[in-house]
């Protein structure tokens, strides 16, 4: 659903075209970039009760920040890369079992997963008109640190109906072994540079599989920063 959306945006911007950018090949610009990240991991769902009851994940915003180096090439075609660090991961709905013949229950609530990446985007830009550039490459993630965060109840339920916890437990703690080290992903998006501020908007299609015990599960991330041009 978030690829089919973001990629009717890019049909949208393609459809504007209007004249191309006046770079020259041999500029080079440097932009600083800092934003956020909507980010969720596929075919990632938590099973919890013996007839097989589960919650899947969720999608979960968390911060980008980076640089890039841009190139042209010609006119309207460049070349970038870069350096970002980037949130990821995902969170569930909390979710529990009522046992009311026992009035008994259990639950956890605010579970996530959180990924820390160091990203290296690799990408062509082509300019279609003033300011307006369409993307795509490669981007080559190493995970810095995972951590999973939660809470697990477990309680009673009283006559008014009322849940009553009695005992609680800490589910958040390092994930690292959990995880594959290196990640790899096509961005593809769309930019825009207004008096030397820069929209960009890119979705992040994982290839590569994150976790070490879960098959087919795939990062998948909408990124948005906010940056500024600065020409060397």
């Amino acid at each position: 659903m978030m690829m089919k959306r973001f990629l009717t945006v890019l049909m949208v911007s393609a459809c504007t075209i209007v004249a191309h950018a006046q770079y020259q090949a041999g500029d080079t610009f440097v932009y600083p970039r800092i934003g956020f990240s909507i980010a969720n991991l596929t075919n990632n769902n938590i099973y919890y009760s013996l007839d097989n009851q589960r919650v899947e994940s969720k999608a979960k915003a968390g911060l980008a920040v980076g640089v890039e180096v841009e190139r042209f090439v010609s006119n309207p075609l460049s070349l970038s890369v870069g350096l970002m660090y980037a949130n990821q991961g995902c969170k569930f709905p909390d979710f529990g079992i009522d046992d009311k013949e026992n009035k008994t229950f259990w639950n956890v609530e605010g579970q996530k997963t959180t990924l820390h990446y160091l990203q290296l985007p690799v990408l062509a830009n082509l300019y279609v008109a003033d300011g307006l550039a369409l993307k795509a490459g490669v981007a080559f993630g190493y995970l810095l640190k995972a951590n999973q965060y939660g809470t697990e109840n477990e309680g009673v339920i009283e006559d008014d109906g009322l849940y009553t916890i009695k005992t609680s437990n800490d589910l958040s703690g390092n994930m690292n072994d959990f995880y594959r080290k290196f990640d790899f992903s096509i961005p593809i998006g769309v930019s825009y540079e207004y008096m030397g501020i820069v929209l960009d908007l890119r979705y992040h299609l994982g290839l590569t599989r994150v976790t070490k015990i879960v098959d087919n599960c795939k990062t998948s991330a909408l990124t948005f920063t906010l940056g500024y041009q600065f020409e060397l």
